[in-house]
């Protein structure tokens, strides 16, 4: 992946049974990243559409993850890591 792109995220397929919900954390790391004063990680919860918009704007490795959570407790997730050039 290249810098100053978007990339989305999205929840293809799900097994956990509704209703649940999806939260998401965006994790910036690396120089430019702290130079910027950017670093990420807050989890946020989702929009309603189960995908996420992010720009790539820091080099370095960084990641997202998708929480599933229901009746309260987080069930599932997924980890995806993103290497920015």
């Amino acid at each position: 992946m290249i810098k100053n792109r978007t990339i989305r995220f999205r929840v293809a397929r799900c097994t956990v049974p509704a209703p649940y919900k999806i939260y998401w954390k965006v994790r910036n790391t690396g120089e430019e990243a702290i130079r910027a004063n950017d670093i990420r990680g807050r989890i946020e919860a989702d929009q309603g559409n189960y995908m996420r918009d992010e720009t790539t704007k820091y080099r370095g490795k960084h990641y997202v993850e998708c929480y599933v959570v229901r009746n309260g407790a987080c069930v599932a997730m997924a980890h995806q890591v993103v290497v920015i050039k």
